[in-house]
């Protein structure tokens, strides 16, 4: 069993080379469409000339929408993989983690419930105090909340679709969903550089909704709030994105 992902990237120079890295130990195919000026190409175009029957690509700079970008990974896979092949949506901040075989097991377990899509629970990462503090490259970040659950891994290429242009991830006809869900982790926010140039690209963006504030600052939650990874005398309930921010900050004004 052969597995395909899609990435579509627009300007993430800082995180793109981790993230190919990330996904040609896991992925058979890779579909990317980049819409990037930022030197990010260049990184990209360097990993396809070394592996050159692991990617397809795409660089398109067509007004930035979900939909428009998605469909284009989709037009990248047609003729490459049939209706059968499971297909993994990962941005370039999430990422799998540990042994390929759980994420073949994933998809040999929906195979045989008749599923046709999987819900992913994603394992939020955040910056805290001390990370930042200490300079913690953010692949190194071990606390994070279970924050979000999105439906990324889906097949039946011939047939999928979205209904508007922000659509996070597509329809599938006749939705089934698997009982088994993946867990992946998201990097989102990786320092207070990166925090404030995303925050200030996309602060009342209908499409950012998680972009609450264009203070970086806002966005270092305090590790007491958060679960630590694979720590199990470090679980903490899995607060939303607003409510870590408001302990975060009530922590901060009492000074405990």
């Amino acid at each position: 069993m052969s597995l395909v992902t899609i990435l579509m990237t627009r300007n993430e120079k800082d995180i793109i080379e981790d993230c190919l890295i990330d996904r040609l130990k896991y992925f058979d195919l890779i579909a990317i469409v980049d819409s990037s000026v930022d030197g990010a190409t260049e990184i990209i175009k360097k990993y396809i000339d070394l592996y050159p029957n692991r990617f397809l690509y795409k660089h398109d700079l067509q007004p930035h929408t979900i939909k428009h970008h998605r469909e284009l990974c989709f037009e990248l896979l047609k003729g490459k993989i049939d209706d059968d092949t499971w297909i993994w949506q990962l941005d370039t901040d999430i990422y799998l983690h540990g042994d390929m075989e759980e994420y073949l097991s994933a998809m040999s377990i929906a195979d045989s419930e008749g599923a046709n899509c999987m819900v992913a629970k994603i394992a939020q990462f955040y910056p805290t105090r001390e990370d930042i503090d200490s300079l913690i490259y953010w692949k190194d970040f071990q606390y994070y909340s279970m924050n979000w659950q999105s439906k990324i891994v889906y097949k039946g290429l011939s047939k999928l679709f979205f209904k508007n242009a922000n659509q996070e991830t597509p329809c599938v006809p006749d939705e089934k969903k698997s009982s088994y869900m993946p867990i992946v982790k998201h990097y989102q926010y990786r320092s207070l550089h990166q925090i404030g140039k995303k925050a200030n690209q996309n602060y009342g963006h209908p499409a950012a909704s998680h972009i609450i504030s264009k203070d970086a600052e806002d966005y270092v939650i305090d590790k007491e709030f958060l679960s630590k990874w694979e720590d199990n005398s470090h679980r903490r309930p899995h607060h939303s994105w607003r409510s870590l921010v408001s302990l975060t900050k009530e922590k901060n004004v009492s000074g405990k």
